[in-house]
């Protein structure tokens, strides 16, 4: 049991190990940085680099990168990247070189974990949290067997263990969770909501890696509706010669414009990209889906957009924003986008959903869990 002194302790920060690099600032970390800091919160996010060299070699000797200020918000790079769930060995030498940057024995609150094999990383430190936004062991099959044995030992060392949805609950069998989903961002909700422009623009926002993007069901869309086009926009995590990349770089070709592999933006970009398409969509791979609390859905809403998924894509809430469409199969998806965009009835209402799930609406039940902190009574409360 904790003392007292923990528990203050406890209170004080919050120490993110994060997934990638602040920039583009697109994932759950980053909300909850935000949401922390606006909150009063000291943060510490800690970062692989952005730029991180090629060769192994290389990797272990470069050192570690910048500390930066975002806001109030402590910006840390670490000067390596390894490919932790391959290994134990790997993984030993990774979390090494994260708690040289961390520093767990002087941290002075929570430190949150996302990614499995990174977990010894905060070994130490007075509150260990793990904050499960994927099914590890579904993404990363030929590691499942190594994944789960890590999920384990979360499972019996964790202060806390926070799942996106219900579905991962599953992982950590035998383990109290708590479910807090994903949320809107709140600086998506400061413009107003503009109507969709009529442009037949898909958009699909976020990370593109391997086993995620249905890319035979992307070709079948731009063949079957002519008239339509699609933005990839967001972080690529794809290897220059990857399949992956090869063959999106093959549709582009093929669609001479009407496919289009974007950089990632963030901030008043998002707001943007968004606004500048009549839908947007999220269509994943059979399999990979599992527990997914899409931040697509909920950027979207933002806009007041609608969004076609795939079967299987969760949000961890009992209610979905108004205008969401779920496509099993090429002619549903078709059917989906023929649709069009949402009327200026649907808009509002989804806007209004939004609104209601908000990170700020949302963060404090979060920290609570998370950071043991204490209930803030609603207004009109005590």
């Amino acid at each position: 049991m904790r003392s007292e002194g923990a528990e203050h302790m406890a209170a004080d920060s919050l120490h993110l190990i994060a997934r990638g690099s602040w920039h583009p600032a697109i994932r759950r970390e980053q909300s909850l940085s935000q949401a922390a800091a606006a909150a009063g919160i000291g943060v510490r996010f800690i970062a692989p680099r952005g730029d991180q060299p090629r060769s192994p070699a290389a990797r272990l000797l470069h050192p570690d990168g910048e500390t930066r200020m975002i806001g109030s918000i402590t910006v840390v790079e670490r000067g390596l990247e390894l490919p932790s769930h391959r290994s134990d060995v790997i993984g030993g030498v990774n979390s090494h070189l994260i708690r040289r940057v961390l520093r767990p024995q002087r941290c002075e609150g929570t430190v949150v974990t996302y990614r499995p094999w990174e977990w010894a990383a905060s070994r130490g430190a007075p509150r260990r949290v793990f904050d499960c936004v994927d099914d590890w062991p579904a993404l990363l099959p030929d590691s499942a067997p190594l994944i789960r044995r890590w999920l384990g030992r979360i499972a019996d060392e964790a202060d806390e263990v926070v799942v996106v949805t219900e579905e991962l609950a599953d992982l950590f069998r035998g383990r109290e969770v708590h479910v807090v989903p994903n949320a809107v961002d709140d600086h998506l909700l400061v413009p107003p909501v503009r109507p969709a422009p009529g442009n037949r623009r898909l958009l699909y926002l976020g990370s593109i890696g391997h086993r995620r993007l249905d890319l035979a069901l992307i070709d079948a869309l731009l063949s079957a509706l002519p008239d339509w086009r699609l933005d990839l926009v967001g972080p690529s995590f794809l290897e220059d010669q990857s399949p992956t990349l090869v063959e999106i770089r093959r549709l582009e070709g093929r669609y001479e414009g009407r496919l289009r592999l974007l950089p990632a933006v963030d901030g008043r970009g998002v707001v943007e990209v968004i606004d500048d398409c009549d839908l947007m969509i999220a269509p994943f791979l059979p399999g990979v889906t599992s527990g997914q609390s899409s931040k697509k859905s909920f950027d979207a809403a933002a806009r007041g957009r609608a969004i076609i998924t795939s079967p299987g894509v969760s949000l961890g809430l009992d209610d979905v924003p108004p205008d969401q469409r779920v496509a099993d199969g090429l002619d549903e998806w078709i059917e989906a986008i023929k649709r069009g965009p949402s009327t200026t009835e649907v808009m509002t209402r989804t806007r209004s959903w939004a609104q209601a799930n908000s990170w700020s609406a949302r963060f404090d039940e979060w920290a609570q869990l998370a950071m043991d902190l204490p209930r803030h009574p609603p207004a009109g409360e005590g």
